[in-house]
């Protein structure tokens, strides 16, 4: 799946763009795919709030101050991202998690990894990072908790998988590189928790950051073959091919 409109413009966004392509047509099988389009929308976005709701309740029977802190600033995300275009690194991170959760849902979340991450929040968190709203130490945290719940969508059974992927690092069309801090980020935080799932890659080519590349090499020192590397011209030549 593609994130990229969906954190410019939101859920709200996705839904009034699908409710204008609705008005005037008549292709019967079209507007049963908008239509279809639209209840998922209006589904995700009560899904969300939903979980808004809940974590609400649950600050406000909560006696310890930290936490209660914590699950109001979980609500207030959720309850934003229903809606609206997200506007912080967590916000934006949160609203990938729900889109990516309803694919699992619906059950086409086979082998899914949710598309560049590091280059879709890389503007949240400069941002963020320029507001002084999130440090690199919160920002490994969650990627932390990210790659744990990816983990709790991995299934493995007699007769099926359910496996998950998260891909960082890659080139621009003209070969130029695309790592960034949320690269090495990524990286750290899924082999700090050294878990066979996700599946972890690094887009690897010529001009790769070296030092991102070492750092990927120190990596494999540890418990796990992660992250694996796949050759980013070899691979798409392979898939046209």
């Amino acid at each position: 799946p593609s994130y990229g409109q969906l954190l410019r413009i939101g859920l709200g966004g996705m839904l009034k763009r699908v409710q204008r392509r609705q008005e005037g047509e008549t292709d019967a099988d079209k507007r049963a795919f908008l239509s279809a389009a639209e209840n998922m929308l209006v589904g995700v976005s009560e899904w969300a709030l939903r979980y808004g709701e809940f974590l609400k309740a649950q600050a406000d029977h909560c006696a310890d101050a930290g936490r209660k802190a914590e699950l109001r600033q979980m609500s207030r995300v959720c309850t934003n991202v229903a809606t609206a275009a997200p506007e912080t690194f967590r916000e934006a991170m949160q609203l990938i998690w729900f889109v990516h959760q309803a694919v699992h849902i619906e059950g086409h979340g086979y082998s899914c990894t949710p598309d560049r991450i590091d280059q879709l929040l890389l503007p949240f968190y400069e941002a963020d990072r320029q507001a002084g709203r999130i440090d690199d130490e919160e920002t490994l945290r969650l990627c932390e908790n990210f790659v744990l719940k990816q983990y709790d969508n991995s299934f493995w059974g007699p007769e099926h998988h359910l496996t998950q992927g998260l891909c960082v690092s890659g080139s621009t069309a003209d070969g130029e590189d695309l790592t960034n801090r949320l690269s090495w980020l990524f990286v750290e935080g899924h082999t700090n928790l050294t878990l066979p799932e996700p599946l972890l890659w690094i887009r690897w080519h010529r001009k790769i950051d070296q030092e991102f590349f070492d750092f990927c090499l120190s990596r494999l020192e540890l418990s796990t073959c992660f992250p694996m590397m796949w050759n980013d011209n070899a691979i798409p030549n392979g898939l046209m091919e």
